[in-house]
């Protein structure tokens, strides 16, 4: 079995957007982790681990596919995302 190839699909500003994006590529079909959250809780004591950089990642081969899934949220005002 071959290991998939995680690619970056964006970095934001803190877990709350990061795990809205990830629900969004979610819903969409798209398998998404974060990476980042666990420093980000480090670098911010006493935050809750929500202020630093994470990024939200997918296989290398939907990239283009996570790239429009999130292109269609910015273009829709209701799906703002904080921190996007």
């Amino acid at each position: 079995m071959t290991e998939k190839q995680l690619v970056a699909v964006t970095m934001v500003m803190g877990t709350f957007a990061a795990d809205a994006i990830k629900g969004a590529l979610e819903a969409a079909g798209i398998p998404a982790v974060t990476r980042g959250e666990q420093h980000s809780s480090w670098l911010f004591a006493g935050s809750g681990g929500g202020l630093g950089l994470v990024q939200v990642l997918v296989e290398r081969e939907r990239l283009e596919e996570a790239r429009e899934v999130l292109a269609a949220l910015e273009d829709d005002d209701s799906g703002d995302l904080p921190g996007s």
